[in-house]
């Protein structure tokens, strides 16, 4: 149903000629978008696009829909505001006190989709290590109801989790985690759907006229959310540089090239200098882990160094680098971008809260975002731990803590499998890069509703589920030799 073959997604028969069209239509595209050429631009994207699909092939039907549902809740990064575009306080307290439509549907639509897999084999989920240890930290959220200040509020936030956490059990440890090659398929939907989330970012701001890329002070993606934007683009780059060596989950080089390329120049396009950090913590991780050196390892990390070294010379020795750096804004740096205030306004209220919090997703009421509100619009602190402490406290706090600790337990656990080595550096390598994210956006155990949130917590079940499988069946082969050993020397004796 959701599986993304590495054969029958790729179209190995690519006529040169198509090539040729996709570097012309990649030039003309680039020099529309620096001359702000709009109406042309738009049409050669949308045809570089198709182009670009042509070449690697299309996912199945039900994995793009599947893909489209979990972006349903960061619409927000689809749309290109024009320029100038200031948010109304006003309009946000509306929209939280009404909720969204959109995500009304997609949630309990993800929440059928898991329990589905889950009732077809209970079993698969009741015996992980993780599984207890989930559950207890959601029910900490549901039970949050009871002192949050703002009941109704976190009573509707609340069922955010509970339809993640079912989707991520029934697709992780049941779909991906019975099948063979599951690792294969959940490696590829990955990298597919952070690839697509580029295509359409990129798409939207074309067809807004939103795509100054010679402006220093311009960043790609939505005003307000190009963080999240840049992370859902570095969770496929991780998890494309952590398989890139696997022959049976990337067949060919050209869609290695293109997903690479892709997500590379959008990754870096956004601008977002928590992101990149996070995510050259994730590539030292995943080499950090990896055995092998090898002529292959080699190029890749002395090209990655290269295309650092002359992008960090560019920029210190052109005008615009002060510009890129403080954002238009000297107080930028010294603020961390309005974080350092808005903490230092927050902790006073945080720390009367500190143990149980206010409530999960009960502080960011209408009537805090406007109490907050200043030259911006405040929707959650900017720091994953500080915003879950806001919701369920310091305990709430170190009940995730253990549940990451454990995900990276298990993903050393399943390093000894050879088959598998790629996709535990991968998890332990996202769980890396997301503490640093955590800083100065999101924690991945709080905002479930983002794509991030959703393949951390989906990979870490199916590392749990498949360190599970394999340990019982290499237990079980022991037993059985020592079950021959013993027989063996009964009969010796008794002859």
């Amino acid at each position: 149903m959701l599986s993304l073959s590495a054969t029958s997604s790729v179209n190995r028969n690519t006529s040169p000629a198509l090539w040729g069209v996709l570097v012309f239509i990649s030039i003309v595209l680039g020099l529309g978008a620096a001359l702000s050429i709009l109406v042309p631009t738009a049409l050669l994207a949308l045809l570089g696009a198709a182009c670009w699909l042509r070449i690697v092939g299309v996912p199945s039907p039900p994995v793009l829909a599947v893909i489209v549902l979990v972006f349903i809740p960061m619409a927000g990064l689809f749309i290109s505001r024009p320029e100038g575009f200031e948010v109304d306080v006003t309009v946000v307290a509306q929209s939280i006190e009404s909720g969204n439509l959109g995500n009304r549907i997609a949630f309990p639509l993800l929440l059928v989709l898991g329990l589905y897999f889950v009732l077809k084999r209970p079993a698969d989920v009741l015996w992980l290590n993780l599984t207890p240890w989930i559950c207890f930290y959601l029910v900490f959220l549901c039970l949050s109801v009871l002192w949050s200040g703002e009941p109704w509020l976190t009573l509707r936030r609340v069922a955010v989790p509970v339809c993640v956490v079912g989707f991520a059990f029934g697709v992780g440890a049941v779909y991906y985690g019975t099948k063979p090659e599951g690792h294969v398929a959940l490696s590829r939907t990955i990298v597919w759907a952070s690839s697509i989330a580029a295509l359409g970012v990129v798409a939207a701001c074309v067809l807004q006229g939103d795509l100054g890329v010679t402006d220093p002070l311009w960043r790609l993606g939505n005003e307000g959310v190009e963080n999240q934007t840049a992370w859902v683009f570095g969770v496929g780059f991780l998890m494309l540089w952590a398989t890139w060596s696997r022959s049976d989950i990337w067949p060919t080089r050209k869609e290695k090239l293109l997903h690479v390329s892709l997500l590379a120049v959008t990754l870096l396009l956004t601008k977002s200098r928590t992101t990149l950090l996070a995510v050259l913590l994730g590539i030292a991780t995943i080499e950090w882990l990896r055995l092998r050196v090898g002529r292959q390892r080699l190029l890749r990390l002395g090209g990655l160094l290269a295309f650092l070294l002359a992008g960090a010379f560019l920029m210190i020795s052109t005008p615009a680098y002060e510009v890129l750096l403080a954002r238009g804004n000297d107080e930028s740096v010294d603020t961390f971008s309005g974080r350092l205030p808005l903490w230092e306004s927050l902790w006073p209220v945080l720390s009367e809260h500190l143990w149980l919090g206010l409530g999960y997703g009960g502080f960011w009421s209408s009537k805090t975002v406007q109490t907050f509100a200043s030259h911006w619009t405040p929707t959650a602190t900017h720091n994953g731990y500080l915003e879950l402490i806001a919701d369920v406290g310091v305990i709430g706090l170190a009940a995730s803590f253990l549940i990451v600790v454990l995900s990276v337990r298990n993903g050393f656990r399943l390093l000894k499998y050879p088959a598998y080595r790629e996709i535990s550096i991968a998890l332990v390598a996202l769980i890396a890069a997301a503490m640093v994210v955590s800083l100065g956006m999101s924690w991945y155990l709080e905002r479930f509703q983002e794509y991030p949130s959703i393949v951390i917590l989906g990979l870490s079940i199916y590392v749990a589920h498949r360190v599970s499988l394999l340990e019982q069946a290499t237990a079980s082969q022991a037993r059985g030799k020592l079950h021959k050993l013993g027989a063996s020397r009964e009969g010796n004796m008794s002859t």
